[in-house]
């Protein structure tokens, strides 16, 4: 049986940056226990609230924040489910797909960030993000790479961001 979530529910409802908040707390919720029913239902109600929303001609939701949500939901989703989330340490082949950015490398870094955030491993998600990633960012500023454009470095601290605060919620 589902937990009652009525006053995230709510939240959602009223859109904005909280019900940004409150959907990705119940999604990443779900997401940690694997939970596919609760990712699914939660998926419904995000379809039922914005269609209905729509149809009372309601602008809660911008297309900027459902935009954001079906995006980090896919790409969280996506992370969860690559190697790379469970490894024990992570391969040659991970830290090449971060290295080399785009849609791979932000999956491949999340699926590390999850890993570290869904195990309470506050200093691992700290130091994939303030050491490791800025390292090589700093290398490949160096060297003049065009990996991770400014564009694709600040998507991924967006993301970031909105996960760590969704998760210090729960």
């Amino acid at each position: 049986m589902p937990m009652d979530y009525s006053y995230l529910l709510h939240r959602i409802s009223l859109g904005g940056e909280d019900g940004r908040r409150a959907s990705l707390n119940l999604w990443l919720k779900a997401l940690k226990n694997g939970d596919t029913a609760e990712i699914d239902r939660l998926a419904d109600v995000l379809d039922a609230e914005w269609d209905s929303q729509e149809a009372a001609g309601q602008t809660n939701w911008s297309e900027h924040d459902r935009n954001t949500i079906v995006l980090i939901t896919g790409e969280t989703f996506s992370a969860t489910r690559r190697r790379a989330y469970r490894e024990t340490t992570p391969s040659q082949e991970t830290m090449n797909l971060i290295v080399t950015g785009g849609d791979r490398g932000r999956v491949a870094f999340l699926s590390l960030f999850l890993k570290a955030a869904f195990a309470d491993d506050f200093e691992r998600g700290r130091q994939l993000c303030n050491v490791i990633l800025e390292r090589i960012w700093t290398e490949q500023d160096r060297a003049g790479s065009e990996y991770w454009p400014e564009e694709d470095r600040n998507l991924l601290r967006f993301m970031i961001q909105e996960i760590v605060q969704a998760l210090d919620e729960q």
